[in-house]
C-alpha cells in the first residue's frame, strides 16, 4: 500500500518521504493520509485516491504512532467488518497493508476533499456519532470529485473487479505450474515446503518456496529450467550454486 502522507503526519511519524510514481500501484493501493486533531485527540484520515473511500481512525496515542502500521491495520480491519465488507474484499486490503510505502502527497483534489471530510467529521463528533457511524456517513456522501457517487459503492466495485483479476491470475499461474512441473514433482514440493506464495496482484511467473534450509524462486515459465536460490540459512552448512537446477532442488528436499 502506498500511503501519501501530509507533512504534519510525516513529522509525527518521523519518516522521510520520497516522491514516487503512483501509477506503479493499482487503484486499491494508493491513499492519501492526514493527521487530524479534535480537541486533544489525535486522529488519522486515510483516503483512497481513486474513489475517496476513507478510513477515519480516532484517538491515537503515542504508542500507536510508534507502531503505526500495526495500529491502523487493526482498526481498518474492524471498520471494514462493521461496514459489511465480505472476507474476500477485506482480505485484499489487509494483504496490501502488509507492505506499506510512505511517499509525498500527489493529488490536490484528494487533499481538498479530505479537508471537506474534516468539517463533516467535526459535525458528526459534535452530534455524538460513534467511530463506525462516522465512517459509514463519510463514505455515503456524494462528493464532486467522484461525480456525486458514493465512495462505498465505488470501493466495493473496485474490490470485486480486483478479486476477479486475482482469480484469473491464479488460473494462469496454476497452468504455468503444470507446464513446468509434473504432478509428482508438484506433490513433492507441496509435501516438503514450509511456505509457498505467489504475488496475487501482479502477473508474474515466479513462485517462492521455503524449505527447512533453503528458499528458492521457482520459475513457472516452461521455457526456464533453472531455479534461483534467493536465500540460504547461514547455519545449514550448504553452499548451493546459483542458479539451482530443478533436479538439484528435488535432490535437496527429498
Amino acid at each position: 500500500m502506498n500511503l501519501q502522507l501530509t507533512k504534519k503526519l510525516s513529522d509525527k511519524l518521523k519518516v522521510d518521504l520520497v516522491k514516487i510514481d503512483t501509477t506503479k500501484y493499482n487503484d486499491i493501493e494508493n491513499y492519501h493520509c492526514n493527521l487530524l486533531k479534535f480537541g486533544r485527540d489525535n486522529c488519522v484520515l486515510i483516503t483512497n485516491d481513486k474513489n475517496l473511500f476513507s478510513f477515519f481512525i480516532y484517538g491515537l496515542k503515542a504508542s500507536d504512532f510508534k507502531n503505526f502500521e500495526e495500529s491502523i491495520s487493526q482498526r481498518i480491519f474492524k471498520i471494514l467488518i462493521e461496514l459489511g465488507f465480505s472476507q474476500p474484499q477485506f482480505e485484499q486490503i489487509l494483504d496490501s497493508l502488509q507492505n506499506i510505502q510512505y511517499s509525498k502527497t500527489s493529488n490536490r483534489s484528494v487533499i481538498s476533499s479530505m479537508n471537506d471530510m474534516k468539517n463533516q467529521i467535526e459535525s458528526y463528533i459534535y452530534h455524538g456519532d460513534n467511530i463506525y457511524e462516522i465512517n459509514r456517513k463519510l463514505n455515503q456522501t456524494p462528493y464532486k470529485y467522484i461525480e456525486h457517487k458514493y465512495a462505498t459503492d465505488l470501493y466495493k466495485e473496485l474490490l470485486n473487479i480486483n478479486s476477479t483479476e486475482v482469480e484469473n491470475v491464479k488460473i494462469e499461474y496454476n497452468q504455468m505450474l503444470l507446464n513446468t512441473f509434473t504432478l509428482e514433482e508438484l506433490s513433492l514440493l507441496y509435501e516438503n515446503r514450509t511456505m509457498c506464495s505467489v504475488d496475487k496482484y501482479q502477473k508474474i511467473n515466479v513462485m517462492v518456496v521455503s524449505f527447512p534450509n533453503i528458499m528458492v524462486e521457482i520459475s513457472t515459465d516452461c521455457e526456464v529450467k533453472d531455479i534461483a536460490v534467493i536465500d540460504l540459512l547461514d547455519d545449514c552448512g550448504h553452499n548451493y550454486p546459483n542458479p539451482l537446477s530443478k533436479e538439484k532442488l528435488f535432490k535437496i528436499i527429498s
